[in-house]
This record gives structure tokens, C-alpha cells and sequence, in this order.
């Protein structure tokens, strides 16, 4: 019989191709939880799928609700709290306000900030709606959410970890919205620093460096190819600091060579860009998945304009 650790990770590797069957999966999961934290842990895996990847808003709330019946559920602990959350951020993504706030009503703990709770239902909201591709109504969320973490929420506070989260999708779907104007361009950038800013604080030197990596393309993405390759080389100058291996150092090349190459420095991008090709060849495709079309992106940009006899 499959133990609850299986289950999430495997749903966590397929729920990008198969949200639906992954959620389908979760709602017949609840006796593989046996303790608490599984049963938070259940809660966020669905609302993500219910939501973010599926939009079915209510049937993810609806299922959250069930599980406040599980024998593992416990109102007055953060586990319980964080299943109010979730469903609270699902129903602010629906359209119902009050059921939002009824909900928001039982997160609130004296661990932490009053604010916090509410930075983390519009974080988490924000993010889902982003990733439906409702991006307006999620740059306004993300407004406000860190307009309520003015405190500056320290790495004991969830809210800093969802702002985190949520700097780095933003940041993606604002990067890659075609319609995007000046106000969008502005948040895209915050919305990537902000990500930098509490991934120094809440993550691990990878999580950083990813945050570099994030704030390179976000800055390429803004015209700003000077600012692009300074972030691209802050990435590689912090795996330096970690004699970190090659591996490790493939994004921030992509992002280096990219940004070389919007500054017109042609040799010095193919340069880049060779490094990062070594690097892949010592990259197991099932830990990096996407880096072989992500090079291969890299490879097409450049040849773009350079020819393509210059990358052979």
C-alpha cells in the first residue's frame, strides 16, 4: 500500500500534465493521512490543482471542508489553520468575498503578525490567479499584499515564504504576458525582487540563486540587459562561494549568454553559452527536466542573429 509521503510526491511530479487525475487522487487519499501536518499537506496539494491549474474554485473548497472531519484535524494548530487558508484563498479566487473572510477569521494566531494571515490568502491567491491567466486581478492582489507586509514579515512568518512563492510566479507570468503595459513591467520587476528579497531570508542558497536567475530574465524581459547580466552573474559568483558543480551553474549561463547577447556582445554570449552546454551534458534529465528545450531556446535565440554556424 502506497505510504502518504509517496503519494504527495508523486503528486506533486504529475500535477502540471495531469491536474485533473491528481486531484481525482487526493480526494481518495484521506485514510493514507495519519497525523496533522499530512492532513495540511493534503489541503494545499488539492487547492493548488482545484485552483490554480484547474479553476474548479468551489470543488476544491468543497473538499477542504470535508477534511475538517478527519480524525487528524485540529482547528487550534497551525496544520488546521493552514487548511482555512487554503479554502480561504479559494474562495477569494471564486469571487466570494465573505466566505473568504469567514474563513481568514480562523487562521489568525498570536505567533505572529495580525497581518500575516492576509498577506498569505492574497499571496496564495494572487498566485492561482496568475496562473490562470487572470493577471490584472492578480497584480492587484499582490498589491495589496505587500502593502500589508510593510512590517517586513521575518523568516519565522509563513506570510515571508508566500511572498517568496508568489514574487517568483508573478514574475513568470508577468515575463511572459503579451499584453503587458508600463504598471506590468513595474510589478513584474517587484514581484521578482520580492522573491529575491525573502528567499535570502526563508530558503537556502539554491533558492537564492534561483531568485537570481528569475531577476535576470525579468530584467531582459524589461529591456534592462546591463541589469539582466549582473544578476546573472550574482548567480554564478554565489555557486563560486558554494563550489557548487557545474550543474548548478547551467541557468545562470543561459542567462548570462542571453543577456550578453541583448547587449550586443556576440563572442562573449557564445562563450556563455558553450559553458552552459557542458554543463548540461553532466545534468541528469529526471533532477533538471526542461533543460535540453531550455538550451535549446538558448541555442535558437542566438542563432537568430548570429547564424548558425557559429554555434556548431
Amino acid at each position: 500500500m502506497t505510504d502518504f509521503n509517496t503519494f504527495l510526491n508523486q503528486g506533486w511530479s504529475d500535477h502540471a500534465a495531469e491536474p485533473a487525475a491528481v486531484f481525482a487522487r487526493c480526494q481518495d487519499a484521506t485514510d493514507l493521512v495519519e497525523e496533522p501536518g499530512q492532513l495540511a499537506a493534503l489541503g494545499i496539494l488539492a487547492a493548488h490543482v482545484s485552483g490554480e491549474h484547474l479553476g474548479r474554485w468551489d470543488e476544491g473548497a468543497a473538499f477542504l471542508d470535508s477534511l475538517r472531519g478527519h480524525a487528524s484535524y485540529r482547528s487550534d494548530e497551525p496544520s488546521g489553520r493552514q487548511l482555512h487558508l487554503s479554502k480561504a484563498s479559494l474562495h477569494l479566487a471564486s469571487g466570494d468575498g465573505h466566505a473568504a473572510e469567514r474563513e481568514l477569521a480562523a487562521v489568525a494566531s498570536p505567533e505572529h503578525h495580525p497581518a500575516s494571515p492576509r498577506v498569505r490568502m492574497l499571496a496564495a491567491t494572487s498566485a492561482a490567479l496568475a496562473g490562470r491567466g487572470r493577471t490584472a486581478q492578480a497584480m492587484t492582489l499582490f498589491e495589496e499584499a505587500l502593502a500589508l507586509a510593510a512590517y517586513d514579515p521575518p523568516a519565522s512568518d509563513p506570510a515571508a515564504r508566500a511572498l517568496a512563492v508568489t514574487g517568483n510566479n508573478l514574475a513568470v507570468e508577468l515575463e511572459q504576458a503579451p499584453d503587458r503595459d508600463a504598471a506590468g513591467t513595474r510589478l513584474m520587476k517587484t514581484a521578482a525582487a520580492t522573491a529575491r528579497r525573502y528567499w535570502e531570508r526563508v530558503g537556502t542558497w539554491v533558492n537564492v540563486k534561483i531568485a537570481e536567475v528569475r531577476l535576470a530574465h525579468t530584467h531582459l524581459a524589461a529591456g534592462e540587459a546591463d541589469l539582466a547580466l549582473a544578476r546573472a552573474r550574482a548567480a554564478l559568483s554565489l555557486c563560486d562561494e558554494q563550489d557548487a558543480p557545474d550543474a548548478h551553474r547551467f541557468y545562470p549561463w543561459v542567462a548570462e549568454s542571453l543577456a550578453l547577447h541583448a547587449l550586443g556582445e556576440r563572442a562573449a554570449a557564445l562563450l556563455a553559452s558553450g559553458r552552459a552546454e557542458r554543463a548540461l551534458a553532466t545534468m541528469d534529465s529526471d533532477q533538471w527536466p526542461g533543460a535540453d528545450a531550455d538550451y535549446e531556446s538558448l541555442r535558437n535565440t542566438l542563432a537568430a542573429d548570429s547564424g548558425a554556424e557559429h554555434l556548431r
